[in-house]
């Protein structure tokens, strides 16, 4: 896993921290707390999968702890799409009142 793609992913989360990605969900779950813990890379050059588990805390008290995997595509050595997949019905029943 040494290609300049790997090296900008690894810039990526530590600039934004991995809770930056799931400030995109807020409106649906509101998470008081949340982390990405990063299980493995899959570099396909231009194509990077990121594995691993989100997981935190809700409003309600509710806490969730979901498999997740970010897909990110490269042109040049700049990251220009990131595809955020969650198991959702996993993630509905954790949130589920």
């Amino acid at each position: 896993m040494s290609s300049k793609n790997i090296a900008a992913i690894n810039r990526i989360y530590e600039a934004f921290g991995v809770g930056t990605f799931s400030r995109a969900f807020q409106p649906f779950v509101f998470p008081l707390e949340d982390h990405v813990a990063i299980e493995h890379l899959i570099d396909g050059g231009d194509r990077i999968a990121v594995a691993g588990r989100a997981h935190g805390t809700i409003r309600d008290g509710g806490s969730f702890d979901v498999p997740m995997m970010h897909l990110w595509e490269f042109q040049d050595g700049l990251a220009v799409r990131l595809e955020i997949v969650l198991d959702v019905p996993m993630m509905q029943t954790a949130l589920a009142p």
